[in-house]
């Protein structure tokens, strides 16, 4: 009887060991599946992001352009504004028939009667 207890010792524990190779290659398969799935999951992550962060950078670069052309635009309405103002101005001027007198003197050399205008050289 002893030596048969021995056998089935051994049975058991050879049982014990396979039940454990079982455990242990199922529990390989296991995380060789979640890591692929992982790798599944990361790959597609990056596949996704890609158009995203390409869209991102466009955006980012257009959003430049526009900020440096607004403010180009804004110089020059600036300096359309100067000018329409000292148009307004002169316009004012014409006006005054005093101011148009003095521009047809100095310019086209009109004179008011018993007026004599002696031109001088400019230097």
């Amino acid at each position: 009887m002893p030596g048969r207890r021995l056998s089935s010792f051994q049975q058991n524990r050879e049982l014990y060991q396979q039940e454990m190779e079982a455990q242990e290659d199922y529990n390989k398969r296991k995380r060789r599946v979640r890591r692929r799935r992982v790798l599944f999951m990361l790959f597609a992550l990056i596949l996704c992001s890609g158009p995203l962060v390409t869209t991102i950078l466009e955006q980012q670069k257009d959003l430049e352009q526009k900020n440096k052309e607004k403010a180009k635009l804004e110089a020059t309405y600036s300096n359309l504004k100067k000018e329409k103002k000292i148009l307004i101005q002169e316009v004012e001027k014409l006006q005054d028939e005093d101011y148009i007198a003095e521009i047809a003197r100095r310019d086209y050399f009109l004179s008011s009667k018993g007026e004599i205008i002696f031109s001088t050289p400019k230097e």
